[in-house]
Parts: structure tokens; C-alpha cells; sequence
């Protein structure tokens, strides 16, 4: 499979680029955005790591799913050596190394297996956004998890099931459409001012658009609105989120 890159001079068109690249059977591989690059038009693709010509789904998986023994063992690095160090600087702040940093790990990896030295074992991966959360979306993003998970209409909150992974700029996860009390309309995804507005998490527009009564009874019959919708894995950008609810 050919590589193309994209460079930085084409960021504008990055995402328009890479659907007609994997159409035509050739990889996008884009080394990192600028710092301008709109997140909100991100979705699905990982435009921010090089991609790797032998995975089955290129640029799907974030690099510490596709080399853990290579994150493990620089994680793990004490020594002294710039060269590792800098490996493990650059890991740390974009997330990636290149095809011969990754060989040059690996040539050490082996290395320590012929001394005897026992390869160090992943540490469980700890990430900020915590299943329970309550993510109300920008409406790119929103439109199209709603559109994954069978729904017509738009839809801005939903509730994070799982997380697999997470960037500096994005989280891989699982995610519901949810009838959750924000301070944003969770429907349409508008601040609610009026306190009746935010006590039912809906504003009366929405209410009477979708046919749910505007009230205390609002979010339970947007639930019943969204039984039949589908769970959606997906990479959600940081930027795209509008507000947060932990557990």
C-alpha cells in the first residue's frame, strides 16, 4: 500500500485529503497538526500519528496500542544515554516515534533479551476521561456519533462507557447518546439560563421539536427516545468537547 504525506501546507484540506486518499487505496501519513488545525473537523481518523503500513486498520490505533513493548521499555528507562532520552522526551510530549526510532528500541529490546534482562511490562494505561463521564459534544462531533449510533436527529450529550485510549489531542472511547441533566441543552446543545430549562436538561424548543414534554418529565422521555440507539467507539477530539460531568 503507498504512502502519501500531507504536508503542512495542505492542512487546511487535511480531512477533504485523506477521505480521498483511503478512497483511492493509498495512507494519508501526517506527522503532526499545526497548532491552527480546526479539532472540530477531526473525526474518526488519526491524523496525528504516521501511520503504520502493516496494520490491518492504518491509523486507527494509537501508537502505544501498536508498539507496547517499545513504550514499556522507555517508560522504563533509567539510564543516561541522550539518544533513549530524548526518545522518551519525544514519547512523552507527541505521543509517536518514528519507523527507525521504533527499530532502534527494538534493536535494544533484543539486546537486553540476549543479556538476560527482562523486557519491563506495560504499566496499565490511567486515562483523564473516566467511563460515567457526561460529555456534551460540538455538533460535528455530536452529528456524527448520533448518525453512528442509528439516531436521525442531532443529539449533543452522551455518556462515556469505556475509554481505550488517549492522545494529546483526542480520547478513543466508547460513547452513548444520553438523557443526562447539563447546563447545556442536550438535544440541540445550547446554554440553559431559565431555571425550568435546567432543571428538565431541555430547552422548550427542543421539547416541543421532538415532541417530549418540556418539564420534569423531559429527560425521561428523551431516554425512552434513545433506547434503540446504539453504543459508538469512537476517537473524540479534546477540543470538541463544550462540558464535562465526571463521576
Amino acid at each position: 500500500m503507498k504512502l502519501v504525506q500531507i504536508t503542512e501546507a495542505d492542512s487546511k484540506f487535511r480531512l477533504g485529503l485523506a477521505e480521498i486518499l483511503m478512497r483511492e487505496g493509498l495512507v494519508p501519513v501526517v506527522f503532526e497538526a499545526p497548532d491552527d488545525y480546526d479539532l472540530d473537523s477531526y473525526h474518526g481518523l488519526d491524523l496525528f500519528q504516521p501511520t503504520d503500513p502493516h496494520a490491518e486498520t492504518p491509523a486507527q490505533q494509537p501508537f502505544a496500542v501498536r508498539f507496547p513493548a517499545v513504550v514499556a521499555w522507555l517508560e522504563a528507562y533509567t539510564g543516561t544515554f541522550d539518544f533513549y532520552l530524548s526518545l522518551k522526551g519525544q514519547l512523552a510530549d507527541k505521543g509517536y516515534l518514528s519507523e527507525k526510532q521504533i527499530a532502534c528500541v527494538e534493536r535494544a529490546i533484543e539486546r537486553d533479551k540476549q543479556r538476560g534482562i527482562a523486557a519491563p511490562e506495560g504499566k496499565p494505561q490511567e486515562f483523564d476521561l473516566k467511563p460515567g463521564a457526561v460529555l456534551v459534544l460540538s455538533k460535528f462531533i455530536a452529528t456524527k456519533v448520533a448518525q453512528q449510533a442509528g439516531y436521525t436527529r442531532a443529539h449533543r450529550a452522551v455518556e462515556v462507557v469505556s475509554v481505550e485510549a488517549e492522545t494529546a489531542k483526542a480520547y478513543l472511547a466508547t460513547v452513548k447518546l444520553t438523557a443526562r441533566r447539563t447546563s447545556h441543552c442536550g438535544i440541540c446543545g445550547l446554554t440553559l439560563e431559565n431555571p425550568e430549562s435546567i432543571a428538565a436538561g431541555i430547552g422548550p424548543i427542543c421539547a416541543e421539536k421532538y415532541g417530549v414534554p418540556y418539564g420534569g418529565a423531559s429527560l425521561e422521555a428523551v431516554a425512552a427516545l434513545l433506547q434503540t440507539t446504539a453504543s459508538v467507539k469512537t476517537w473524540i477530539p479534546k477540543r470538541s468537547i463544550k462540558e464535562r460531568k465526571d463521576v
